[in-house]
């Protein structure tokens, strides 16, 4: 049984159970902190527990924890691991949210028992983060394989549908720590399709990025000196969005180094950089030709990098203009 066949016998979770979370979270922290007396009942409260107490027991930890599990029966192990998560959310939310001078005697030493707990979550977790960061450097060692991606973010894909903004999203930012952090890249033979075209060398599109990371890089001291005479804060915030978008331009030109463009027999792989990955079935493109500088259009989609365009595809409805280091190859091939 294959990784990918693994994948689909898992059971993730609706976008209801989802909605339906931020939905009884979002109204009780509002009406915990201002309409408290909504929930005040002395008829319906038993002799350890007030009616809010029991409310939020059951619409914050019983209800969620029997459905999380319900709705992953088929992974028992998943359920399991869910249902005590969705009874830590609830637990945290009931600490947050619910009035410490309306807590009765039974719930009060409920929370100083979960509070006891603390040290020993915390060291289980501290235990569990290092195994992943060493599971992660053992992998990173090796090049990524970009259907891993895939695999990573299947029960999503089932969930939204590929074509959803936000999982496009969350392939890019996958494909962003996945090439700014492994040690090696993966050949263009690693990627599907049969012909592949790279863009790295076209107009120094690599080179002219890793010049852009160093050149952002180098100040990064000096200013974050500069700018801490008069505010701390405002020094460690410029520092990490200078750091960060450093490591955005370090993965995308090892990314521009790694990633190409591809075709099969049926389909155009569209991979630029990070963020790009578009896959066009080659019976929609109407016409494909090679582009000199006088003769891009402006209302053309761009995939060209830091270099230019120098192939125009014509599609359905759209024009899409890219930049690949051997052009005349790479329309002879399409067009064949």
């Amino acid at each position: 049984m294959t990784a990918m066949q693994k994948v689909k016998q898992n059971h993730p979770l609706p976008l209801a159970f989802v909605l339906y979370l931020f939905g009884v979270h979002g109204a009780y922290a509002l009406v915990l902190n201002t309409r408290f007396e909504w929930l005040v009942d002395a008829r319906l409260s038993f002799k350890y527990l007030s009616f809010p107490e029991m409310s939020v027991l059951c619409d914050l930890i019983i209800v969620p924890a029997f459905l999380y599990a319900f709705l992953a029966r088929k992974q028992p192990k998943q359920a399991l691991l869910g249902a005590l998560a969705m009874c830590a959310l609830g637990l945290l939310a009931i600490r947050l949210w619910f009035p410490k001078d309306q807590l009765g005697s039974a719930a009060t030493q409920v929370l100083a028992f979960t509070r006891l707990l603390s040290p020993l979550l915390t060291g289980l977790a501290l235990i569990a983060e290092i195994g992943a960061i060493l599971i992660l450097w053992r992998v990173l060692k090796k090049p990524m394989k970009e259907p891993a991606i895939e695999l990573m973010l299947a029960p999503m894909v089932k969930m939204l549908g590929h074509d959803s903004k936000l999982l496009q999203f969350l392939f890019a930012e996958q494909r962003v720590w996945i090439y700014a952090l492994s040690r090696a890249l993966p050949a263009h033979s690693d990627f599907t399709g049969d012909l592949h075209f790279g863009y790295a060398k076209q107009n120094g599109n690599a080179s002219t990025m890793i010049g852009m990371c160093i050149a952002n890089l180098m100040p990064t001291p000096i200013l974050h000196f500069v700018i801490a005479q008069f505010s701390p804060t405002l020094a460690w915030v410029t520092t990490a969005l200078a750091l960060l978008t450093s490591l955005f331009m370090w993965a995308e030109y090892r990314a521009t180094l790694a990633r190409p463009v591809s075709l099969s027999g049926d389909t155009l792989f569209l991979r630029y950089g990070t963020l790009t990955d578009r896959k066009i079935a080659r019976n929609q493109i109407r016409s494909v030709r090679t582009l000199s500088w006088k003769d891009e259009a402006l209302t053309a989609k761009r995939y060209q990098g830091c270099g230019a365009a120098n192939v125009e595809i014509v599609l359905d409805g759209e024009v899409i203009h890219i930049g690949l280091d051997e052009p005349g190859r790479f329309v002879a091939a399409i067009g064949s």
